[in-house]
């Protein structure tokens, strides 16, 4: 598949999805969506489309074990009863299919739902490995996940492995996939991302960042991507993988990433109470409520956030 068709298509159901969307007030906050039976908060997940949130954090009756909630983002209420689940350690969607990926680090599976009914489609055979946060290529049907041997693995949208793992050097549990033009872009702890080109099925180049980073998100129907670092936050071309600019930022070793991907904003977590959102270079601080983790509803511009002790997530209206 030609590498524009994808972002040709997504932008295509995006601007139509628009048109019959309720206008939402700019800047307003909204305080917190409260999970029943949650002791805490700590991953959360988006389906646009669907306007669903799904939410997973520690259930607070069970030690040692894990809820995952659904949320309606148009009206901010429970679509279902949290339910438990096994070795819920990282969410992902696929808005296009609409599954729902979860993570059991340890046990290196995956275990993959409908996001329309909750039910379960596949639980992937053990990658034999311990396994980090998992992210999806909607349009290939591919799924992309690191392992502590440091290799980059892809698999089919049921978590079967496709070939074999691609080695990433120094590498952690973090990633960002550009759909758009077929790259995958890797945080390492020798103060570099590496970037994976999917078509060629190797690691063709380094961004140099002079700290290690932390979190990476991408937009790509901008081609941009953003990484946090100690002092900073860095935008990169992702057609040239080119440093754009570097913007100063209060040391956050916590700092978490989100995106709009069609208001084109990403949105930075400054502290546990304040989050910065960053347009086409224009910056502005917005004021919330426990702020970690977040996810973005980027069809009604609805932000979520999740965060430890806390059995709520927070919701903000760009």
């Amino acid at each position: 598949m030609p590498r524009h068709l994808p972002a040709l298509a997504l932008a295509g159901g995006v601007i139509a999805a628009l048109v019959v969307l309720p206008a939402v007030p700019a800047s307003a906050f909204q305080p917190v969506v409260s999970l029943p039976g949650y002791r805490s908060t700590d991953q959360v997940a988006v389906d646009s489309p669907l306007h669903r949130v799904f939410v997973l954090g520690d259930d607070d009756a069970r030690p040692g074990g894990r809820l995952l909630a659904t949320i309606d983002a148009r009206t901010d209420t429970l679509v279902t009863d949290p339910v438990a689940v096994a070795g819920g350690d990282f969410v992902a969607v696929d808005p296009v299919s609409h599954r729902v990926v979860l993570t059991d680090s340890d046990a290196g599976t995956l275990t993959i739902l409908d996001g329309r009914t909750g039910a379960t489609i596949a639980v992937s055979a053990s990658l034999g490995l311990h396994i980090g946060q998992v992210e999806v290529d909607p349009y290939a049907s591919r799924l992309y996940v690191l392992n502590d041997r440091h290799q980059l693995l892809t698999l089919d949208e049921n978590g079967a492995a496709v070939g074999t793992g691609i080695p990433i050097p120094r590498s952690g549990s973090r990633l960002a996939v550009d759909f758009t033009r077929q790259k995958v872009y890797v945080p390492t702890d020798d103060r570099r991302v590496a970037v994976v080109d999917l078509e060629a099925g190797r690691v063709v180049s380094d961004i140099a960042l002079g700290e290690v980073p932390g979190d990476v998100v991408v937009d790509p129907l901008d081609g941009k991507l953003l990484v946090s670092v100690p002092s900073a936050v860095i935008t990169v071309d992702t057609g040239t993988d080119t440093v754009l600019g570097r913007r100063p930022m209060p040391t956050d070793a916590g700092r978490r990433l989100g995106v709009d991907i069609v208001a084109h904003t990403f949105l930075v977590r400054e502290s546990d109470t304040a989050v910065v959102t960053i347009t086409r270079g224009t910056a502005n601080r917005l004021a919330v409520d426990a702020f970690g983790a977040m996810a973005v509803d980027y069809l009604l511009h609805k932000v979520y956030a999740a965060f430890a002790d806390r059995p709520w997530v927070s919701v903000v209206h760009l």
